[in-house]
């Protein structure tokens, strides 16, 4: 009488197929990160241009009128470094900015003096502002992910 056994193995072909599957759902799930990631650093930079959008109202109640920068053609820090002086120092404006101060890595950052305190967007570029009198609310836009002003990625409050 022939004994059988049975063999209980795993085929070098099943385990690639199964490796094969793991690196396929790992691929889609990066994918998915990435994109989800993304659209939370657009959310972030909508909010806190919202957050802005109200601390100007509040700025132009107060004092009749939004800050108006001396030159529009400065660099960026500076007209973002005019932006923030100008909405801390009006107290109305101020309340409101402080919830921008969300840590080391709020959109708010203040650094001790000399350093300016300045608004960035989470691509740890600073936010743009731009008023001329006569426009009837100041355009605020963040670089976004290519960390690049006036290309088709760039966020903005209007």
């Amino acid at each position: 009488m022939k004994r059988q056994t049975s063999r209980v193995a795993v085929t070098l072909v099943e385990m690639l197929v199964v490796v094969g599957i793991i690196v396929v759902l790992a691929g889609i799930a990066a994918v998915v990160f990435s994109r989800l990631h993304g659209q939370g650093k657009e959310k972030a930079v909508k909010n806190t241009l919202t957050i802005l959008d109200a601390a100007l109202a509040e700025y132009r109640d107060a004092r009749g009128l939004f800050p108006v920068p001396e030159a529009n053609d400065v660099k960026v820090e500076d007209r973002n470094e005019f932006l923030c002086k100008a909405l801390l120092d009006e107290p109305q404006s101020r309340v409101i900015m402080d919830t921008l101060d969300g840590g080391p890595r709020g959109a708010l950052r203040r650094v001790p003096p000399p350093e300016p305190t300045l608004i960035y967007d989470p691509w740890d570029n600073p936010l743009d502002y731009t008023y001329r009198i006569g426009d009837t609310f100041p355009l605020l836009r963040s670089a976004g992910p290519d960390r690049t002003y006036q290309t088709a990625d760039d966020i903005t409050n209007r």
